[in-house]
């Protein structure tokens, strides 16, 4: 939930500039283009982690996985993986 308001966050600051222009309000050049900046970063951080968060499998203490697919098969015990549901196909073992 809180990656979903930090991407919120990053698209304000890039959409920012643009609605304080149309309310009549406009910015200058360096801090309109500090705000895109930033809230490019911001956007593109949250995407990344947002992504992560929702591939990443991790195993339990006591069991492995076997993925399969794109790059070969791989065992994977005491740890996780990033299983791409298009690419990889997730067997418990």
């Amino acid at each position: 939930m809180s990656i979903f308001i930090i991407m919120i966050l990053g698209i304000g600051l890039i959409l920012g500039p643009m609605a304080a222009a149309s309310a009549g309000y406009p910015l200058g050049g360096a801090a309109s283009a500090t705000c895109v900046l930033f809230g490019s970063v911001v956007t593109l951080l949250a995407g990344v982690a947002l992504v992560f968060t929702r591939l990443y499998q991790k195993t339990k203490a006591s069991e492995a996985f076997v993925r399969t697919g794109s790059g070969g098969v791989k065992v994977i015990r005491d740890g996780g993986a990033i299983i791409i549901p298009v690419l990889h196909e997730l067997k418990s073992i």
